[in-house]
């Protein structure tokens, strides 16, 4: 359908419908927000565990 409407056609001449096949392909490969957070996570290196304020304090 939207290949019969000319004044939607891009510039480089494809039809809409290609490129929205070409953008659904890519956003598939593309890992999920999700993924790519665990992903950084893992990534990291743990923290050095803070030191606890009340051990400084002498009685």
């Amino acid at each position: 359908m939207v290949d019969r409407i000319s004044f939607l056609r891009p510039l480089s001449g494809e039809k809409p419908s290609e490129l929205q096949i070409k953008a659904r392909q890519a956003q598939q490969e593309k890992p999920s927000i999700r993924a790519q957070l665990k992903a950084a996570k893992e990534g990291q290196q743990p923290k050095a565990p803070t030191k606890d304020k009340s051990q400084d304090l002498e009685v």
